[in-house]
């Protein structure tokens, strides 16, 4: 990609969607993009082995959409490798994900893209609308906020996980490889263990002003689950985590609150 005086001259970006067993919402998720005000320049949905009906579904998709790169994989590798090897394939300078259960409103990838093109090394974020099956919205976490804090604070508010925290977020692919990406084997959290190193790593967090995903909240998937398998999962990685973190007295207070 080619700078002038910092700005990029044309962003290219990808839009990874990652997809295991959600049949069900997986062409809503694929449409939501279709549908964006500025299409990204690449779609990849990344099908990590279903067994329901996703694979058929997805030929059908891709059948529709010939521009559309799919990866079906042969064997289950896990929601972070599923992501980590999606996005490591992509073609394009930056990108940002959703999960196939989840959807994009219509302006977030416009939005986005806008606020990077003057600060190609940031992170660009969203609101994000909590949705129930049928896409009624039940609530809205406001993310601003987070555009204010400093890395510190951002590493603080992170490991305490309190409300406000971005998803889906959009950024360089050189950002992503910088961090380490997705750790291979986590099932759950990996997105959080990803988010605390960016916090701790990227000094820009832009916010688009836009509402970005529509979080789908079922009942149902890797969110799910009884509260000490959380809680376990929870202290599993940032134990994991802390020996890599710079800002350690922030990562310590926030595991405090936590």
């Amino acid at each position: 990609m080619n700078f002038s005086a910092g700005v990029p001259v044309r962003m290219s970006i990808s839009c990874v969607i990652v997809n295991y067993n959600n049949a069900l919402y997986l062409e809503q998720s694929v449409s939501s993009v279709l549908g964006q005000t500025q299409s990204p320049d690449e779609i990849i949905i990344a099908d990590d082995a279903s067994t329901d009906r996703s694979a058929e579904i997805i030929h059908a998709i891709q059948h529709q959409h010939p521009f559309i790169r799919t990866i079906i994989r042969d064997t289950n590798v896990g929601v972070a490798a599923n992501r980590d090897l999606a996005i490591r394939d992509i073609s394009t300078g930056f990108f940002t994900t959703l999960d196939s259960d989840d959807i994009f409103f219509t302006k977030k990838i416009e939005q986005e893209a806008l606020v990077l093109k003057s600060n190609p090394n940031a992170i660009a974020f969203s609101d994000i609308h909590i949705i129930d099956a049928r896409n009624n919205v039940l609530d809205t976490i406001e993310t601003k906020i987070f555009e204010t804090l400093s890395i510190s604070e951002r590493v603080h508010f992170l490991v305490a996980r309190r409300r406000g925290m971005p998803r889906d977020m959009m950024m360089s692919k050189k950002t992503y490889l910088q961090s380490g990406g997705f750790v291979h084997g986590l099932s759950r959290y990996e997105d959080w263990d990803l988010k605390i190193r960016l916090g701790d790593s990227v000094s820009d967090w832009i916010y688009s002003g836009a509402i970005g995903t529509g979080y789908r909240r079922a009942g149902h998937g890797l969110s799910a689950g009884n509260q000490i398998s959380h809680t376990i999962d929870k202290m599993k990685t940032l134990v994991s985590r802390y020996r890599h973190i710079r800002h350690k007295r922030a990562f310590f207070m926030g595991m405090y609150e936590l």
